[in-house]
């Protein structure tokens, strides 16, 4: 980089880290995406909202349907006319639309074809009677299956609505000795005929079917973490025997939904989950969207949403959400195996490609005022042929039919072209999402990867060097507009390797007449230097800035004598380790500035001025603390000031490598390790000279000064645990005042 764009670089840092934080977006959005950095982005719109079904401008042999008394589950079957079927659990009933669209392509489903449950004579005190039915699918050859929850069966039915069978899990003798309860919420079959059933309050996975209705077992738990597991058997340790008798076995998270897609995978979620809250299982169980080792997760931090989405929806819950887990509800995915879920947390539905990524989300709280693509309370989600979206509501008793924008199937091709490996032609289609959205974060990440992979398959002919290297220049350029560090970092390590092999020669010239350098200083300048030293004269000669210098080099050669003079001997001055302290704050800056971009710790739209001052000067500031109260407890004789001015000269290493570290880290990546140990070399460096501080400045024993080193982190932890204790207390009590302020102009009113 050369040196104005560097200067540029170095000036549009001061400003990022000088601004404060802004919001995600100056006009209120409902749409995201996820940065790389796990930070909900507004996009645009990817899913359009073109009609609400209403059931009761509906009729069925002459009778009114009346309105929807509370939808719990939506289903769309594979059938060529792509029915959908609605579970109306407090009006008994599923019922059957026409998908009937309109010249436009958009779905009406305001046809009624069938209704199961209808209440006529033919459905009381027989199998047709449904009771408080909660999910429905449809299996091979239009074999309908009902979760009939109140009546504790999966009733199934013929296309026509004639009854075949119960399904029920009496079979088991086993289960039958737990007076197991068999209450069936949600049902799915795949195309060999067998049926998945999620069982309520059960921890041990689906209840398993086959085709003829016999009941199989449980099919595919969720797995115990480590954590849970743990903190299970720590807490036995400590209990009485009557406290263990009644504390409760640690089970499995919950399967809560389960669809079988097209692609024949079993999607399931799961709740009281922190992680892996979805799931794509093939048919032995194995779970194909979470690598082992990975733990997702799939939803976005509430917190980090713009206020005014923050605001609503605490104000949703009496208490405000006390998890940032999701609370998926229902699943679903289309033919090229986008999936659909529904988060009844925040109302939003959210769209993952195939790999489990986050393509964006749309939906949110409607909070009573009926607008159209808002919900009250959703509950279900379905994805008809030509991606439309359809979502149910309980509370607005209704459906909403969703189309996507232009932005949503631009994405969604990309996707989908990515994840089959067209790496060439899915660039196209992520460059015009781009045109739509330029902070779209993903579709550079998958630019990079795309420009990397290509790279990568031109080999290691001398001849394609050049290309390769193009190539590896846009992967970087891409990676770093996506805030993608890992991935940056592996495709500089290729980019590396091919500029190396171009530019050899002069690397190796390069590195002779470096050492020329260093041998001609040492032996030409160092012994002149040493025969006649460089003086200062005048105001130099009284100049505290300049005076430090001699000091800070004495502290690197014999730092115990270095800290004897600056105690006994006056060789330093409180001003001194003010202007080193300031010094050592500008090279971590200078550090943060120029070091590379997989190395820095800076995340772009989240750092200030503040936040950077806090991380370098609070650690400092409480370790002169401390460190003086404990030299009082071990009777030190050093006072704050010396404790300020030997701290100060204690950063001399930082202040020294800062800037070399930083132009180091450009030719490095994070996977070579060697930046690492260098930090680590610096910091023990630094915290050997704190320690001989410590206990030249106390005047303390080698064990003293261990001890009162400890001491010193202990009271860091107790300074830091105390300020966090107060900062919680005036936050409530800000909001106590708050609430009785609310309460008065209420009582005014």
């Amino acid at each position: 980089m050369t040196f104005p764009r560097r200067l540029l670089a170095l000036l549009a840092f001061v400003l990022v880290v000088v601004a404060p934080v802004m919001a995600l977006a100056a006009v209120p959005t409902l749409y995201f995406t996820q940065g790389t950095n796990g930070i909900p982005v507004p996009s645009p719109a990817p899913y359009k909202p073109v009609k609400a079904i209403y059931t009761e401008v509906l009729t069925y042999h002459g009778r009114s349907l009346g309105p929807l008394q509370q939808v719990n589950d939506i289903y769309i079957d594979n059938s060529p006319q792509h029915n959908l079927w609605v579970v109306d659990t407090q009006g008994n009933r599923v019922i059957e639309l026409a998908q009937n669209p309109n010249k436009h392509g958009v779905p009406q489903y305001n046809k009624v074809k069938m209704v199961i449950g209808w209440p006529t004579p033919k459905a009381k005190n027989s199998p047709y009677a449904l009771k408080g039915p909660l999910g429905v699918a449809v299996g091979p050859h239009g074999i309908v299956y009902i979760a009939d929850t109140g009546n504790g069966r999966v009733a199934a039915f013929t296309p026509n609505g004639i009854f075949l069978k119960d399904l029920n899990v009496t079979t088991s003798k086993s289960l039958q000795a737990q007076n197991f309860k068999f209450a069936p919420e949600r049902v799915a079959v795949d195309a060999r005929g067998t049926i998945y059933v999620v069982n309520a309050g059960t921890p041990y996975g689906l209840a398993e079917f086959n085709s003829n209705g016999q009941f199989l077992g449980f099919f595919a738990p969720n797995v115990l973490s480590f954590t849970s597991t743990l903190k299970y058997q720590i807490a036995k340790i400590f209990q009485t025997k009557a406290q263990k008798s009644q504390q409760a076995s640690v089970l499995p998270p919950e399967v809560n939904n389960v669809y079988v897609g097209p692609d024949g995978y079993i999607y399931t979620t799961s709740v009281d989950v922190g992680t892996r809250q979805i799931r794509r299982l093939n048919d032995v169980g194995t779970d194909t969207l979470n690598l082992p080792g990975t733990n997702v997760n799939y939803g976005l931090p509430i917190s980090a949403l713009p206020f005014y989405v923050f605001q609503n929806i605490m104000e949703s819950h009496n208490s405000g959400p006390v998890s940032l887990t999701p609370l998926f509800v229902s699943i679903a995915a289309s033919k090229t195996g986008i999936i659909t879920a529904l988060d009844q947390l925040t109302n939003y539905v959210f769209q993952f490609s195939r790999g489990g990524k986050l393509l964006y989300t749309f939906g949110g709280l409607d909070n009573g005022n009926g607008v159209l693509g808002l919900f009250e309370q959703p509950t279900a989600v379905a994805v008809a042929p030509k991606d439309e979206v359809l979502v149910s509501d309980a509370q607005e008793s209704n459906i909403t039919v969703f189309q996507p924008t232009r932005f949503g199937q631009l994405v969604q091709q990309a996707s989908l072209l990515y994840s089959q490996g067209h790496y060439r032609q899915a660039q196209k289609p992520w460059t015009q999402v781009l045109a739509y959205d330029t902070n779209y974060d993903l579709a550079h990440a998958e630019l990079g990867k795309g420009y990397l992979a290509r790279g990568e398959l031109l080999g290691s002919n001398p001849s394609v060097l050049p290309t390769e290297l193009g190539y590896f220049t846009q992967a970087l350029r891409q990676f770093y507009l996506a805030n993608d560090k890992p991935d940056y970092g592996t495709a500089f390590s290729w980019y590396r390797h091919d500029w190396m092999r171009i530019n050899f020669s002069w690397v190796f010239l390069g590195f002779l007449g470096f050492w020329l350098v260093v041998y001609l200083l040492i032996k030409v300048v160092a012994p002149r230097l040493r025969e006649h030293p460089i003086g200062f004269q005048g105001a130099w000669a009284r100049n505290q800035f300049v005076r430090a210098f001699p000091m800070m080099w004495r502290v690197i050669k014999h730092p115990a004598e270095a800290f004897f003079q600056l105690k006994y001997e006056a060789q330093g001055t409180l001003y001194q380790g003010l202007l080193l302290i300031g010094l050592a704050y500008l090279m971590h800056l200078g550090n943060l500035a120029l070091i590379a971009f997989d190395f820095s710790p800076l995340v772009k739209g989240q750092t200030n001025l503040l936040y950077t001052s806090s991380q370098f000067l609070l650690p400092l500031a409480t370790w002169v603390v401390a460190n003086y109260l404990v030299g009082d407890l071990y009777e030190g004789e050093a006072n704050l000031a010396e404790v300020i001015t030997g701290s100060a000269y204690a950063l001399v290493p930082f202040i020294l490598l800062q800037l070399p570290l930083a132009a180091v880290s450009h030719s490095l990546v994070p996977t070579d390790h060697i930046y690492g140990v260098l930090v680590a070399l610096q910091l023990i460096w630094v915290g050997y000279l704190f320690f001989t501080q410590v206990r030249v400045l106390h005047n303390l024993e080698w064990v003293q000064a261990f001890k009162a080193s400890m001491m010193t982190l202990v009271g860091i932890g107790v300074l830091w645990t105390m300020f966090v204790i107060v900062f919680g207390l005036g936050q409530q009590a800000v909001l106590f005042v708050h609430q009785i302020y609310q309460e008065i102009m209420l009582l005014r009113s």
